[in-house]
């Protein structure tokens, strides 16, 4: 699932680049770009999954998706045992 997410997010990615996808094409690319960060956190590979919600939040920050991305990266940090920077996304959150 992971590659079939990162070769569709990469194909889209190139399209945009181009000029060449429309409107749904687009959402897709977005949903992509959520949905890798949440197959690496069911993953457990945290470290990954933070650098991805990083990656979709600095390119969609307005979506509704970026307050789950910030939430889930703080589950990330409070997995990988690091309390202050979970409490830290949770602040971003609000």
């Amino acid at each position: 699932q992971l590659e079939e997410f990162e070769t569709l997010r990469d194909e889209l990615q190139r399209g945009q680049s181009k000029d060449r996808i429309d409107q749904l094409e687009q959402r897709l690319l977005m949903n992509c770009c959520y949905e890798i960060p949440h197959t690496l956190f069911q993953l457990r590979q945290y470290l990954r999954a933070i650098d991805a919600y990083n990656s979709a939040v600095s390119r969609y920050p307005q979506d509704v998706q970026t307050l789950a991305a910030f939430l889930q990266m703080g589950r990330c940090y409070h997995r990988l045992g690091k309390p202050d920077e979970a409490r830290s996304m949770l602040q971003q959150a609000k």
